[in-house]
């Protein structure tokens, strides 16, 4: 066999042929790892595979020789099917070499896996070996033999088990008779299911004494019925009887002096798709507690009149209708919530139909109603479906006393608008609506107020324009315009729905065409922006332009034959001190201008790349022109190589080697340009391509599937604001005020104009417009207020933030404490050394007491170590005051001041939690890194990682502590995972759905690698999905390498044990709570609920943080499943952390935290909430 596994790994057929063939190796029957088949398929050898099969032995000899582990390999591995011979005689099968017939000798294993897996019992199996066949089916009192192809039931089979037999599953099968005992003999059958066999009767019963079993459910569906076996009608605890697709002619042949007592419970009746021209009414009335039932596709000419049962569902569709029952309202006005009478013979509708008040879906379809009812005569306030389709709505022939009121249609003949509107009671209610396929020669002006509608179907032949005030459904997502010429909407939008509705809400709201875009001017310094610009809009150079020190900004109008683009050019300075600043200039919906200079050659080259990565970090898919200046300055003899190879170059830092668009850089594919600024050579050229460019720009976030940005409608309210703010931030400039709105400065601004109807809409539209074309300037940082403010002029804030970042303007601030100069150069990377001032590679190396946390990422964002290095200094300063504020037990020493305490313990339990010191003089800092340096440790952050793969990057987070209290990575992790989702949430997924960031823990028990060995060859890597998901549950986690020693989870991820959390852990032991309704206080946000609990025979208000299960657990699933557990544990970390901090009598304190369950512990207000309080005082 060792052989023959060496002869398919290699894939020598000789050889294999040989050993099978003339050696006579048998192919091993048992489905190790292993087994040459499975090798051949591991290799991709599909000769091998097939020559390998062909030696195993038949599926049939395998089961006459009881060869279990081999029919399962057959069957699960290779498919074989479970119902086929091995063996043909004359293109027909022999019996006696079916898989199921084999097994009949002794097999019973294996007959039951064939069972399992589709095998089907023939004539001959059942006649050959019926004790074979008895014992087979008769394992469990719950008897599925669905699908078996039975043609009859042997009474022997289940008689001794006709005490026992509960479930009887005989679906989809041949049988045309049963024996007399099934069903009614068979004592505890609760559920029978006869679906799909040709059955025309049942064992017949003359009595209610013949009825033994306790029938609850009963399918008859897919049978030759005529009538319903009258053993039904004794069925005192059925519930549900399903009797669909027979031919039933009538309910019961029942006599009128037959006593039945059956059916008083029945819930469910569905007697659809069968030849049922009445209901009768002896019958249907006893049905006391029907909920559902379903007559439809039969040819009932009536229904029954109501009765007293808590009817909700009705229906009715596809019969010979030709009115409804007049007391419909008074028997089930509270309980009846669908009716469904589509496909009938209708002709109007009776008023008290609309007076149930319960009715949530009305179906009257395909009928031929020409009017409804009044509007006073509404009452079903809940109603949210209604169908209308294919009637008569709108015929000229109707009398008009009996027209629907709502749907009175007006044109330019008809001045007099509709007198009668729709219900005002459905205005919030009723979402979908069906008026397709009638009469209508117009909308009808009611349906615009329909403000919760989500599905119109309007298709009518005579409609012919739109009212406007459609565009006012702000919740409708499908309008049904097919087969429709509209004339006041484009062609080419009638098909997209929010194209339809954004097109009516212009016209209804005065919109205009905008051609304004933002074009941001961005490169490195003594590139020749500001010349370029200059070029570009008179056409030469100013002998006394200056670059800008931060930012300028001016309108430039661009014309073309028959078109125009303006242009509000934001030329932002390329000074090093501002690099750290100027992304946040960077908006959507703007074309950027990326100048280098021609004559730097590669080293300029070099220098776009951190500019391109911030453009696709902060604005990403933007329109990226590329432009390259001076040159004038490239020999005129080696132009076009030179040329050549500088586009290489550039596309080169934009493209993957296989020649696909590289992650985290914009496309600049057919948009780099060189020009002279000094011969005016390429400037006619760089003006056609920002014209293309720009009209060629599209909203990809536009609900309209992508219109264009130049032309789109804008309302006039939005550029009345427009002009409101630019006045605005005049007359501050003028007045010398700072130069930003707060919001309800901005809303104040907005409702200056009395016609506005800036109200009626979203707001976030309107700041979105105006930031977008450079008017406004807004930031959605939560933290200090920022979101609160709107920027009006960005020169201003360059100016303000180059006075804090600019050292000489610093010092002048120096002395009220904003910022220091030792402190600024974090801010500042051209400022901070390029490599650590001490050897950090030792410091890094992997033993006993090392954590590592690994950040795979497809590129760092721009602007992430300037940040980080800035947040951490503001934590420290933060730690630092609230330390102040603490009492100290011990006096420090004067040799410590340069040291800060963060003490994560409290006065108890101090070994769960943690207490570190951080060593501010041996705090280092690089451009890409930091060492922080704590009592017993130390940690070192940096981008040192290697990923073998071009383009991408990383972090790496080392702790060494030793005594192995790795609190320190929580407090790192912690301000990593908070910058890239506040400041980078756009590195979540590349455009396959690859994830950008991957977060990696080393396991640290695995041996470290040698030196000079690749990072993954050695030692497991736990995910960070892997990690959250067992931390729901459990301690530890086992490492594939070593499954005998678990890993602590609460060193390897101890952010999500809180180990650097400064509260009390609660005791589990002496925590009482229940999950009981009684015991629920309120619910909380994202799934939290609050019990009334007790600790240590205390009351307390108990806020429980659940995690979503799933039952089966595939990639997709288990991600959601990951996170939901990681938001889940993030949301408790910072409830927790923000409680902890709360410190006052008219707050309720935090008592403590516990993990498992994840919880915490808040005292208890036992007069309930603030609001409660209130309500209950001004009763």
């Amino acid at each position: 066999v060792d052989l023959l596994c060496l002869a398919v790994e290699h894939e020598d057929h000789e050889s294999a042929q040989y050993l099978l063939k003339e050696a006579q190796v048998s192919v091993p029957k048992d489905p190790t790892k292993d087994h040459p088949a499975l090798v051949a398929a591991r290799c991709g050898h599909v000769g091998l595979v097939r020559l390998l099969l062909d030696a195993l032995p038949h599926l049939t000899t395998a089961c006459q020789k009881g060869h279990l582990n081999l029919v399962k390999m057959l069957v699960e591995l290779y498919n074989v099917d479970v119902n086929d011979s091995d063996i043909y005689s004359q293109e027909f099968t022999q019996i006696t070499e079916l898989p199921l017939y084999a097994t009949a000798m002794a097999h019973m294993e294996i007959a039951s896996f064939l069972l399992q897996n589709g095998a089907g019992f023939s004539s001959y199996v059942l006649i050959d070996h019926p004790s074979f066949c008895k014992q087979l089916l008769r394992q469990s009192v719950r008897v599925s033999w669905s699908g078996l192809q039975l043609p009859w039931l042997e009474l022997t089979w289940y008689m001794d088990l006709s005490s026992q037999i509960t479930h009887l599953e005989l679906s989809s099968n041949q049988l045309s008779a049963l024996p007399s005992v099934v069903p009614w003999g068979l004592v505890h059958l609760q559920s029978l299911d006869l679906q799909d066999n040709l059955l025309n009767e049942l064992p017949l019963v003359l009595s209610s004494h013949e009825v033994l079993c306790t029938l609850r459910e009963v399918n008859l569906s897919q049978n030759q019925l005529t009538s319903l076996p009258c053993g039904l009608l004794h069925l005192t605890h059925l519930q549900r009887l399903w009797v669909s697709k027979n031919q039933l002619s009538e309910l019961f042949q029942v006599q009128n002096d037959v006593n039945w007592i059956g059916l008083r419970r029945l819930e469910e009746l569905d007697v659809s798709e069968n030849d049922l021209n009445s209901l009768p009414v002896n019958i249907m009335h006893c049905l006391k507690f029907l909920r559902t039932l379903n007559a439809s596709n039969n040819k009932l000419k009536e229904l029954p009149e109501p009765w007293g049962c808590p009817l909700k569902q009705c229906r009715a569709s596809s019969n010979m209708l030709e009115s409804l029952p007049e007391v419909i309202s008074v028997q089930w006005r509270k309980n009846l919530q669908e009716m469904d009478f589509c496909n009938n013979k209708l002709t109007e509708l009776p008023g008290y139909l609309f007076e149930l008040e319960a009715l949530v879906s009305l179906r009257l379809g395909g009928n031929q109603l020409s009017s409804l009812p009044t509007s006073f005569e509404w009452k079903c306030i809940q109603l949210r479906t209604l169908d209308l389709s294919h009637n008569l709505l709108g015929s000229d022939d109707v009398p008009k006393s009996k027209r629907l009121g709502f749907l009175v249609t007006w044109t330019k003949r008809e001045p007099e608008p509709p007198t009668v509107n729709f219900p005002a009671m459905l205005r919030d209610s009723l979402e979908v609506l069906y008026l397709n396929d009638n009469q209508l020669e117009a909308v009808p002006p009611s349906v615009c107020g329909l403000n919760s509608l989500t599905e119109l179907y309007l298709s009518n032949p005579g409609i012919k324009e739109l009212p406007v005030e459609l565009g006012q459904l702000s919740n409708l997502w499908q309008l049904d315009l097919e087969n429709l010429n509209i004339t006041n909407v484009p062609l080419n939008i009638l098909r997209e729905t929010l194209s339809v509705l954004a097109s009516l809400r212009a016209h209804l709201r005065k919109a205009e065409p905008c051609r304004l875009l933002k074009m941001v001017v961005i490169g490195p310094p003594r590139q020749g922006k500001t010349t370029l610009l200059e070029v570009l809009q008179n056409g030469r150079t100013s002998q006394q332009s200056s670059a800008p020190c931060g930012i300028d900004t001016w309108s430039w109008h661009l014309d073309r034959p028959k078109e125009h683009v303006e242009f509000n050019v934001w030329d932002i300075g390329g000074k090093t001190s501002m690099s750290t600043v100027n992304h946040c200039f960077f908006t959507n919906k703007a074309l950027y201008l990326v100048v280098w200079n021609l004559a730097l050659g590669e080293e300029a080259v070099a220098n776009l790349q951190t500019w391109l990565l911030s453009i696709e970090a902060r604005a990403p898919n933007s329109a990226v022109v590329v432009v390259g200046t001076h040159l004038d300055l490239i020999d005129a003899r080696f132009r076009t190589e030179r040329l050549a190879t500088l586009r290489a170059y550039v596309l080169a830092l934009c493209r993957s080697p296989s020649g696909a668009r590289a992650t985290g850089f914009p496309d600049i594919t057919c948009k780099n340009i060189e020009v002279s600024c000094k011969t005016l050579e390429g400037v006619d050229d760089l003006r056609k391509l920002l014209f293309h460019v720009a009209v060629s720009m599209k909203d990809s976030s536009s609900p309209c599937g992508g219109c264009k940005l130049i032309g789109r409608l804008i309302p006039q309210s939005y550029l009345k604001l427009q002009e409101a703010v630019i006045l605005e931030k005049v007359r501050r400039r003028s007045e010398g005020q700072v130069q930003y709105l707060t919001d309800n400065q901005l809303e104040n601004l907005a409702q200056q104009s009395p016609d506005s109807d800036l109200h009626n809409y979203e707001d976030l539209q309107t700041i979105g417009f105006l930031i977008d074309t450079g008017t406004l300037l807004h930031f959605p940082d939560t933290s200090h207020g920022l979101c609160t403010l709107y920027f009006l002029c960005p020169l201003w804030l360059s100016e303000c933030l180059q006075c804090i970042l600019d050292l000489k303007s610093t010092r002048t601030v120096i002395r009220n404490g904003v910022i220091s100069t030792e402190n600024l150069r974090y801010l500042l990377p051209h400022l901070l050394p390029p490599k650590p001032a001490l050897d950090i590679h030792s410091l890094q190396q992997v033993s006993s007491n090392t954590l590592q946390r690994l950040f795979k990422m497809s590129f760092v964002p721009a602007g992430f170590w300037e940040r980080f290095i800035a947040r951490m200094l503001i934590s420290l300063t933060e730690m630092d005051l609230q330390q102040s504020f603490e009492p100290h037990r011990h006096a420090p020493k004067a040799s410590s001041r340069a040291s800060v305490m963060y003490s994560f313990a409290g006065a108890l339990q101090r070994s769960r939690c943690s207490t570190f010191r951080v060593r501010r003089r041996q705090t280092v800092y690089w451009r890409e890194g930091l060492l922080v340096t704590f009592h017993g440790g130390h940690l070192v952050e940096s981008a040192e990682v290697d990923w073998k793969r071009k383009k991408s990057g990383g972090i790496r987070i080392s702790c060494q502590s030793e005594t192995r209290d790795f609190s320190a990575m929580a407090f790192i992790t912690d301000h990593v995972n908070s910058l890239i989702d506040q400041w980078f949430p756009l590195t979540g997924t590349e455009s396959d759905g690859s994830l950008l960031m991957e977060q990696y823990a080393p396991c640290p028990l695995c041996p470290p690698c040698p030196p000079g060995t690749e990072q993954w060859t050695q030692g497991h890597y736990f995910s960070m999905e892997d990690c959250v998901l067992a931390a729901v549950d459990s301690q530890s986690i086992v490492c594939p390498q070593h499954p005998e020693q678990p890993v602590l989870l609460q060193e390897l991820v101890p952010e999500f044990f809180m180990t650097d959390f400064p509260s009390l852990f609660l005791q589990t032991s002496d925590l009482e709570f229940s999950e009981e309704k009684s015991r629920v206080l309120g619910q909380g946000g994202s799934g939290t609920t609050i019990y009334h609990a007790l600790y240590r025979s205390q009351p307390v208000a108990l806020k429980m943080f659940s995690f979503r299960k799933f039952g089966r657990q595939d990639t997709m699933l288990r991600h959601l499943q990951s996170a939901d557990a990681c938001r889940s544990f993030s949301e408790f970390r910072q409830e927790a952390s923000m409680l902890r901090a709360l410190n006052h009598p008219c707050i309720v304190s935090l008592l403590g935290i516990s993990i498992h369950p994840l919880c915490f512990a808040l005292q208890l207000a036992p007069l309930g909430s603030l609001n409660t309080v209130l309500e209950e005082s001004n009763k």
